[in-house]
């Protein structure tokens, strides 16, 4: 399942257009393995993004999101009390099409607006 509905938008969930704020995929851990912390969790790290704060982010869980429009795409915070947040390894939408062969077009839905990218 490549786009997902939530409410009045459609998002990506297995891959991130850009710098990947619309990511509500569920990738839980860092690019380097390191398991994510919930965002809405204490500890090890004290969160400075939460779900009461962005309740628009997807930071229900301990998905990797990008609720502060990182450049370098989304990220967590960890689990590992020495390691405060991690980038994730969210591939971009033109490589998850190329990777599906038999598609020959994959439609991302972003905030009302389709986009085509041919595989």
């Amino acid at each position: 399942k490549l786009i997902e509905k939530w409410g009045p938008n459609i998002y990506l969930t297995q891959c991130k257009r850009g710098i990947g704020t619309d990511y509500r995929g569920t990738e839980a851990k860092t690019q380097r393995g390191i398991p994510c912390q919930k965002w809405a969790e204490k500890t090890p790290h004290k969160p400075n993004y939460t779900p009461e704060k962005y309740p628009n982010a997807g930071l229900e869980e301990n998905y990797c999101r990008n609720p502060d429009a990182d450049p370098s795409g989304p990220w967590c915070y960890t689990t590992d009390p020495a390691k405060r947040f991690d980038y994730c390894a969210i591939p971009e939408c033109e490589d998850q099409a190329a990777m599906h062969g038999s598609l020959d077009s994959f439609h991302c839905y972003l905030q009302q607006t389709l986009l085509v990218l041919s595989a």
